[in-house]
Order: C-alpha cells, then sequence, then structure tokens
C-alpha cells in the first residue's frame, strides 16, 4: 500500500479550486501564503491578460473580471482544452477575499511560429509586497508543444533566455528606499517567488539558475511537473547554492516533470486519474495547507518513462531532431494549430494522412503510430472531455 502523507492539517480537500472557495474568508495574515497559493498563482499565468495588464499595477480580481467580458465560454473551451478549469479558477480568484488583495503587473507575451517561441509571464504583488514571478507553461498552441520537445535536443532555448531576463528586470527594479531623513537610500528586497507549471516551472528554475546576479534575492522557486535540462545545462551552472531553495512538486503519475536531467529538490504529490492527465494539477490532492504526498512515483509512471525513452529519449540528438520534425511534419499536414483542433480529427483520416507521406520509411512510420498509440493511452480521458 502506497503510504500518504497529509497536509500540515491532515484533511484532505478535493481540488485547487475547493481550495479556494473554503478558504476564501482566511487572509494572509491568518493563514500564511503556502505552497497551495503558488500553485494557483501558477496556474492563473495561463490565463490571457493581453490588453488587461500592462506594466503599471491591476487589480487582480478586476483583471479576472475583465478578461471574462472580453472572452466568450467558446473560445475558454478551445484555448484551454489542457486544462479546462483554468477559467473556473480565475472565476473562483474573483471573488475570494483570500486573494482580494494582490495585484498583477509586467506581462509579457511573445509568441512567434517562425522561431517557435511561446513565452509569457506575469508578476503578482502579494499584500505584504512580497512579489511572485509566474511563468506560462507550455499552452495549447502546437507552436508551444514543439518548443517544448525541443529540449530534448536543445541547450538554453529563447524562451529560457527570456526567463531570465524578466527576472534580472523585476528584482532590479526595485526601487531604493529613504531612512534616516533621506540621508540613507539603499534597496529593501521584499521576499521574491518564481513558480510556474509545467515548462513554466521550468523557466522558474532556469531563471534562478541563470539569471545575472540575483539568486541571493531569490527566497524559493516553486516548479510544478516541470521537466528537468539537459546536463550540459546542468554543468554550466555557476552558483550551485541555489538549488537548495528550488522543490519541483509532481504527481505520482508524472511523465512531464520527470523528462531530461533532474538535481532539484523533488516531492511527490498524491492525484486522481492517471498517466498524462495527472499533469493537470486540478487533480492533486490537497489539504488545508499543503498537498498530500506520497513517497514515490507509480510503476505507471515508471512503465511510461522507459517507454518514452526507448522510442525517443535514448536517441542521439540529430536522430531526436528528426524524429521530433516528422511528428510536426505530420501535424502540418492536418494543418493544426491548436490541441483542440485535434477533436476534428478522425482516426481513418488520421491514419490515411500518415500514410500519404509515402517518403517514410517502416521504421518511421512505426515511430509514429507508436506515438499517436502512447498519447491515446494516457489522454483518452482529457479528449473525451474536451468533446463536450
Amino acid at each position: 500500500m502506497r503510504t500518504i502523507i497529509k497536509g500540515s492539517e491532515g484533511d484532505k480537500m478535493e481540488n485547487i479550486l475547493n481550495y479556494v472557495r473554503l478558504r476564501q474568508d482566511i487572509s494572509f495574515q491568518m493563514s500564511p501564503f503556502n505552497v497551495i497559493d503558488a500553485l494557483i498563482l501558477s496556474d492563473l499565468a495561463y490565463v490571457d491578460w493581453n490588453n488587461i495588464v500592462k506594466d503599471e499595477k491591476v487589480d487582480l480580481q478586476r483583471a479576472c473580471r475583465q478578461y471574462f467580458k472580453m472572452h466568450t465560454p467558446e473560445e475558454m473551451q478551445r484555448k484551454y482544452v489542457f486544462s479546462n478549469n483554468v477559467p473556473n479558477l480565475a472565476k473562483e480568484v474573483s471573488r475570494s477575499n483570500r486573494f482580494k488583495d494582490i495585484s498583477l503587473m509586467k506581462y509579457r507575451e511573445v509568441f512567434d511560429e517562425e522561431k517557435n517561441i511561446q513565452f509569457s509571464v506575469v508578476t503578482f504583488v502579494l499584500p505584504d509586497e512580497t512579489l511572485f514571478i509566474s511563468y506560462r507553461g507550455t499552452d495549447g498552441s502546437i507552436t508551444g508543444w514543439k518548443e517544448n520537445m525541443q529540449m530534448t535536443y536543445m541547450s538554453h532555448l529563447p524562451c529560457q533566455k527570456m526567463a531570465a531576463e524578466y527576472a534580472e528586470e523585476i528584482i532590479d527594479g526595485i526601487e531604493e528606499k529613504s531612512f534616516w531623513f533621506g540621508f540613507v537610500h539603499k534597496k529593501v528586497y521584499p521576499k521574491i517567488y518564481l513558480a510556474g507549471h509545467s515548462k513554466g516551472g521550468n523557466l522558474a528554475m532556469y531563471a534562478a539558475l541563470f539569471g545575472n546576479g540575483i539568486q541571493e534575492h531569490i527566497t524559493s522557486v516553486f516548479a510544478f511537473d516541470a521537466p528537468g535540462f539537459r546536463l550540459d545545462v546542468w554543468n554550466s551552472i555557476k552558483d550551485r547554492s541555489i538549488l537548495e531553495k528550488v522543490t519541483n512538486y509532481k504527481p505520482k503519475d508524472s511523465i512531464i516533470g520527470c523528462l531530461l536531467e533532474h538535481q532539484e529538490t523533488a516531492k511527490i504529490v498524491d492525484a486522481t486519474d492517471f498517466g498524462l492527465t495527472q499533469h493537470d494539477a486540478f487533480s492533486w490532492s490537497i489539504g488545508p495547507k499543503d498537498f498530500n504526498y506520497v513517497q514515490s512515483l507509480t510503476k505507471q509512471s515508471e512503465e511510461a518513462l522507459a517507454y518514452i525513452d526507448k522510442i525517443l529519449m535514448s536517441k542521439e540528438d540529430v536522430d531526436k531532431k528528426t524524429y521530433i520534425d516528422l511528428i510536426f511534419s505530420v501535424i502540418d499536414k492536418f494543418d493544426v494549430k491548436q490541441l483542440s483542433d485535434f477533436n476534428d480529427i478522425g482516426i481513418r483520416k488520421g491514419i490515411s494522412r500518415i500514410l500519404e507521406l509515402r517518403q517514410l520509411s517502416g521504421e518511421e512510420i512505426k515511430f509514429l503510430f507508436e506515438v499517436i498509440s502512447f498519447l491515446r493511452s494516457q489522454t483518452s480521458s482529457l479528449l473525451k472531455q474536451a468533446k463536450k
């Protein structure tokens, strides 16, 4: 039997939506900011704050209400196929007293299909002036997933460098305060957290590891089921003491959060659902102040990772690139731009389009069908939800 280590108060909540509802009248003064709050702000990085948040501070709840005025339910359903509870989370936060005194600022977004860049980040300012830099993970765009796959054979991607530069900008931009009747001026650094879910967690870790001169000012780094880095990236870290501040929280069936090499602290979280669908943090088991943890990853996680290693990760970089390019050449054949577009493609149509690529070798066709079979087995419940 798997041992479950309860959160600090032992009670089990359904998920983070339940957490926001049940703790809506409990302020940060009554119950300090915790890892569940960090996950909530990390998931809110998936919200499209474009034309709502720019450089100046904006009240979080007002920003959430404005978002719902600007987007229809149909738009949100297609945009958040990877996690259809993101809009629900924003709605709950918009009416929770716990989050009423938080503001957002410095929203950035870069999307470039030609250069394969999908990057976004926003900074939350808590009531005590704590800065929470929240990086968006891979969204529902094919560009974002292609960028994600490039991490398997490339180091120091443009999105990672952008993440480090943004953290430098925020921390360097902290203004001096005056003391002794204005005779003394110096910077007083608040608590500073870097965080993100999935690729967002990878960007948060990268920014902490490689941001120029910011390590001593970082309080903690929260990564949620974040992929790691290639070994050459880990070996190029100058100040390894920052690793003491980095924790990667992963569900028990974790796949994404176990890809590539890892040297940070990891904690394994109990979760519902199974396989790749546990990457959606709304399935994670939580208590009033912390996650409910388990001792180790499941056998299913280990088997899935072994399978991925066999068909892709164990290959040389040049072969990884070839096979990943092959995947996206097939996707281009379908004229797919978003994950939600796959719902419009039937199995017969998918097979026929693959077979149209007559230049493929038997090995390449075998690889494609292995990938399709694996993804269908791991995401069947997710695709059923998207069709509703």
